[in-house]
This record gives structure tokens, C-alpha cells and sequence, in this order.
């Protein structure tokens, strides 16, 4: 057995020989890689640079993206070199290196909000709605909802939390407003395509040869794509399928997809509206104590609006009591004009002045009325009218089937009558504001751009007016009187009334004969 050992240290002497010779060879071939590593660098640098100048973002979401390219680099620079043991494979390593370090630069995330109030619940919502068909089949996901209701922030705080589990992904943002420029719809294949693949050297000549090369690029691959803010049923066409989320005002191209799922967004309750109002306001997450009941009253103003929390919350920041009081009587009459700007998209979104002129009558006159009254009785509003409000987030009905809207849609559409004659109230389409009613019928100042008229009083308030009132108001065609005595001949109303509302008087004959009321 003594003879042996000399026979094993032998042995174990070429093993360990044959060890560091395999070492010593790995450690040239990874030396001969520093080369590739760097080309691999300076196309993901390319890469970052490229996201930032193809994409219109914020510079939140710059410092975002330059942040994670940072981070994304760091992290590639401290992984293990790669043996390769033929040279012949040397190029196809070079691809592999490249794709990992571009798959490390797609962590970057898109910015939410500084302030995510009730963003996560309705995240794990959908997460679950998303997870509802199996991983590889097409999911097409619809989130509804009226402007300002926080569709955008919940459609990125999902893509950043589930993102990573596809293959690609890709946010087109604002496609209602870059689909309208000149080859917007082509510069959105284009981003699709970039963000999916990295390239930015395919150039789409016109939308049907877009369609064509997207199914090509993209149908292997498992992706996340979400389309925001889309108003055309031919923008939802123009892409290629995996998972889809879809944010819209209207519910009608959702259906028109056969979406998989709808996700209502809903509004804000109390707790959640006064705490997203409070850090705008107060930079904290609650009021300060002599603003509590003053932030209520905004909060119920806001009536679970996020856009309209955020707007006023950082307008009424580091103002005194009384500047914040003056404030919301102001609001009480004139919205806020940044508000205002963006519910008014839904309403510019109409196709027809029939379907804004429903809109404007029920904002002023019909909120909270039986709509089969309506529509029957006062035979002023089709039905397909209706229909397309409450499919573009505009209107709702109730399981009462009473007509409902919310407050700062009805404060929109109210503006949009006061802004066309701010001072000439007697040229304004409609009047609901007792006041000016009042103004206008005491001084018998209308003319024949009255359309609808409203005027309710306490019976121990009640006013005596004259008919002759009404002798100018050629095309009035809505009525709604209360508390209110006319002296004088009926004659005057016009030939075109065909509704009023709860009125305390009686008309002539001849006109009860064709007006009906609600």
C-alpha cells in the first residue's frame, strides 16, 4: 500500500494541473470578451439616449429613465463573464450580451404620481381581472371612465408592476392627441415597435403596411401593451395583440372590440379624496386644523375627482382662510379653467350639435328626472342621444332610470354657456341661475337665443311678472316655472314650446294641445 502514494500525489498532481490549465484558458477567453462587453455598453447607452428622445415624457420621467440606465449598467458591469469554448460562437455571445443588457435597461419604470392615494387597491383589481385567462392567450382589458378619474395613473402603475413578466412592453400615451397630428397614427407603430425591440431603424410608410409588419415583429412574443387615451375604434386596430389594457372616455369602442373585461374607475371616496387633497394642499396627509372643514367643503366640490383634488389642492396651497373662502364661492359660479379644459374634451368629443345640445339641456334642466319621461313626454331627446352620453362618461342613468351627472361635468357644461356671452345674459342659450332669470324676465329683456328657461321659488318668495317677458324668446323650447305669478296675455310664448316642468299655472288651450309636461 506504501508503493501507492507516490502513484496518488502523481494523480492529484495532474488533476489540479489540468484544473488550472481549464482556468488559465477561461480566463483568456474572458479576457478576449472586454472588447464585446464595451460594444455591448455603448449600444445600451444608444439605446437609453434613444428612449429619451423618441418619447414626449416629463422630466420626472427623464430622471426616472437616467436613474435606471445607471443602475441597469451597474448592475450588467458586476456579472460573470461568459466562457465560450469555440470561437465560432464568439458573434452569437455578442447578440446574447446585447440582449441581456438591453433586457436590464427595460426596468425602467414609468413615473405614477408623487402622491399614489388609492392607486394600489384599484391595481390589484385588475391584476386580478388580467389574470383571468391563461398566460399566453390575447386578454383585451377596457378601463372606462369620465376624465380626470385617474384612468392614466392606474394604467402605468400597472404596467410597472406586472411589465416585467412579458417578454415586451409598450405604453403609447395620448393616442386621442397623437393619433390627430400629421402620421401620428405611423409614429405610433414606430414606438411600438421600438419599445418591443429596441430598434429604431424601422420606418411604416402608412398604416395597413404598419398592421402588417407589427403582426410580423410582434406575433411570437408575449407582450404588454397598453393604449392610452384612445377615442377611435381604428386606433385599437392598428396594433398587434398579447395583453392589452385600453383607457377610454367611451365605453362604445370597448364593445366594439369584444374586450375580455371592463374596469369601471369609480371616484374617490371621503378618506381617500381628503388625503390626495391634503398633501397638494398641506404637503401632509390630513388638513390643518383651521382648514378642516373648509377642505371638506372642496373635497365634496371635487365629488371624488382626482385630477380636480390634485388641481385645486396645489391652487389653494399656502393661501389664508379668507383667500380660500373667496375661492370656492367663486366656484360655485366659474369652474376652474384647468379642470374645465380637460372634462371639456369629452364634450368636444361629441360627433353632433344634437348630442351637445342634449347634453346642455340636461345639465341645466333635467338632473335627476325619470328619463322614460323624458323621452316619451317631452319628445325633445332620441333615445341613441342618451345612449351616447352615458357610453362617453358624460351621463348615467339609474336603476330608477332617473338621469344623473357629475357635479363638475354639470358645472362644465354650464360654463360652456356663460363663456359664449359672460356679460349679455339675455343671449345666452339657457338660463338656470335664479338670479339671472330673474334679471331677464323682470326687465323683459329676452331675445330670441333663450332656448330653455328654469326658475324655481319658494312659495313664500313668490315674484308677479308679465307675459310679455316671453315676447322675444322666439325659440324657447324648455320651460321650468315655480313659485312664480304672470299678469298678462299667453300669446307670447313661443310656437316652438314643447316642454315644461312643474309649472303653476295654467297655459291656453291652444298650446296645451302640443306641449307636454315632465
Amino acid at each position: 500500500m506504501s508503493r501507492a502514494k507516490p502513484y496518488v500525489k502523481h494523480e492529484t498532481l495532474l488533476q489540479k494541473l489540468s484544473q488550472e490549465k481549464k482556468k488559465l484558458r477561461a480566463y483568456n477567453r474572458i479576457e478576449s470578451l472586454r472588447k464585446y462587453w464595451s460594444i455591448a455598453f455603448c449600444k445600451a447607452a444608444e439605446i437609453s439616449r434613444s428612449v429619451v428622445q423618441h418619447r414626449g415624457i416629463t422630466d420626472n420621467e427623464i430622471n426616472y429613465i437616467e436613474k435606471n440606465a445607471r443602475d441597469a449598467l451597474r448592475e450588467a458591469s458586476g456579472i460573470a463573464g461568459v466562457v465560450i469554448l469555440n470561437s465560432r460562437n464568439e458573434s452569437e455571445a455578442v447578440k446574447n450580451i446585447v440582449k441581456n443588457v438591453t433586457s436590464l435597461l427595460d426596468k425602467t419604470e414609468l413615473f405614477v404620481a408623487h402622491n399614489p392615494v388609492g392607486v394600489e387597491s384599484r391595481v390589484h383589481e385588475m391584476v386580478q381581472l388580467l389574470q383571468q385567462k391563461q398566460s399566453n392567450d390575447v386578454l383585451l382589458l377596457g378601463v372606462w371612465g369620465m376624465g380626470g378619474i385617474g384612468k392614466t395613473t392606474i394604467a402605468k402603475a400597472i404596467y410597472n408592476k406586472i411589465g416585467r413578466n412579458f417578454e415586451g412592453r409598450s405604453f403609447l400615451a395620448d393616442i386621442r392627441e397623437v393619433w390627430g397630428q400629421e402620421a401620428g397614427h405611423v409614429c405610433l407603430q414606430e414606438q411600438l415597435i421600438f419599445d418591443i425591440h429596441k430598434e429604431n431603424n424601422t420606418r411604416i410608410h402608412n398604416i395597413e403596411s404598419g398592421k402588417v409588419i407589427l403582426r410580423e415583429r410582434l406575433r411570437s412574443k408575449r407582450i404588454l401593451l397598453i393604449l392610452d387615451d384612445v377615442n377611435k375604434l381604428q386606433q385599437l386596430n392598428a396594433v398587434w395583440k398579447s395583453r392589452i389594457i385600453i383607457t377610454t372616455r367611451d365605453i362604445h369602442l370597448l364593445r366594439g372590440k369584444r374586450v375580455d373585461q371592463v374596469f369601471a374607475m369609480t371616484g374617490m371616496n371621503v378618506d381617500e379624496s381628503i388625503e390626495l387633497f391634503s398633501w397638494h394642499a398641506f404637503k401632509q396627509a390630513s388638513p390643518k386644523e383651521d382648514f378642516i372643514e373648509l377642505s371638506r367643503n372642496v373635497v365634496a366640490y371635487a365629488g371624488g375627482l382626482p385630477l380636480a383634488l390634485e388641481v385645486l389642492g396645489s391652487y389653494l396651497f399656502d393661501m389664508e382662510v379668507t383667500q380660500w373662502k373667496s375661492v370656492l364661492e367663486k366656484l360655485r359660479k366659474i369652474p376652474n379653467d384647468e379642470v374645465q379644459e380637460k372634462l371639456k374634451i369629452s364634450y368636444d368629443g361629441l360627433s353632433d350639435d344634437t348630442e351637445k345640445g342634449i347634453f346642455l339641456d340636461i345639465a341645466c334642466f333635467f338632473i335627476g328626472k325619470d328619463v322614460i319621461h323624458i323621452l316619451n313626454g317631452c319628445g325633445l331627446f332620441p333615445e341613441n342621444g342618451i345612449r351616447v352620453l352615458v357610453e362617453r362618461s358624460l351621463v348615467t342613468v339609474d336603476d330608477k332610470n332617473q338621469l344623473g351627472m357629475h357635479d363638475l361635468l354639470r358645472d362644465m357644461g354650464r360654463e360652456i354657456i356663460r363663456s359664449k356671452s359672460p356679460m349679455e345674459l339675455e343671449e345666452r342659450s339657457r338660463l338656470w341661475f335664479h338670479e339671472d332669470v330673474l334679471d331677464v324676465l323682470s326687465k323683459e329683456t329676452g331675445t330670441k337665443f333663450i332656448e330653455g328657461l328654469a326658475l324655481k321659488l319658494h312659495r313664500t318668495n313668490t315674484k308677479s311678472l308679465c307675459t310679455k317677458a316671453f315676447m322675444n324668446m322666439k325659440k324657447l323650447r324648455l320651460l321650468h316655472l315655480s313659485g312664480v305669478e304672470f299678469v298678462g296675455d299667453f300669446e307670447y310664448l313661443s310656437k316652438d314650446l314643447r316642454c315644461y316642468v312643474g309649472m303653476d299655472f295654467l297655459l291656453p288651450s291652444y298650446q296645451q294641445a302640443f306641449i307636454k309636461e315632465v
